[in-house]
């Protein structure tokens, strides 16, 4: 969803990015019209780009292995 994927977005930028202007940009991305654009366009041209798809594809393997465990617990 497309919550949680801006969730997701908002803890990279919290929990990864450093104090310093590019955070500060993330953050100024995040909540103006079109987030998910303005966050790819600044991360895809960043040197943070492989630590975001890192980042992300964790955060859905944890949220997937949640999901299984679940199930399987039922």
């Amino acid at each position: 969803e497309s919550t949680e994927s801006f969730v997701i977005m908002e803890d990279f930028v919290n929990e990864v990015v450093p104090e310093g202007k590019f955070k500060l940009q993330l953050i100024n991305a995040l909540n103006r019209d079109k987030p998910f654009r303005n966050f790819n366009f600044l991360i895809h041209s960043s040197d943070y780009r492989k630590n975001w798809f890192a980042f992300k594809l964790a955060r859905l393997e944890e949220k997937v292995r949640k999901k299984l465990n679940n199930r399987l617990a039922d």
